[in-house]
């Protein structure tokens, strides 16, 4: 069985990552979302182009969630 690893965050060039977090706001507003919500996408390096995949209005929030580790790597404290 393959290795699945979690790396926060993703290793994208600088450009297509403030590209992907700015699609991210744009579904969001878009879907009319409030609160929090997560935007998964999919980021083609070799063309550039972000896809949303899905957005989650519902994220898990276990400190082992994908929410509360996205906030300690932007210097967060789950608790």
């Amino acid at each position: 069985h393959d290795a699945v690893s979690l790396v926060i965050p993703a290793p994208l060039p600088d450009e297509l990552m403030k590209k992907a977090q700015d699609i991210a706001v744009a579904a969001f507003d878009a879907m009319g979302c409030e609160g929090l919500a997560r935007v998964d996408c999919f980021a083609d390096l070799e063309t550039g182009q972000i896809t949303v995949n899905e957005i989650n209005t519902m994220p898990g929030f276990t400190p082992f969630s994908m929410y509360p580790l996205l906030w300690q790597e932007a210097g967060m404290s789950y608790s």
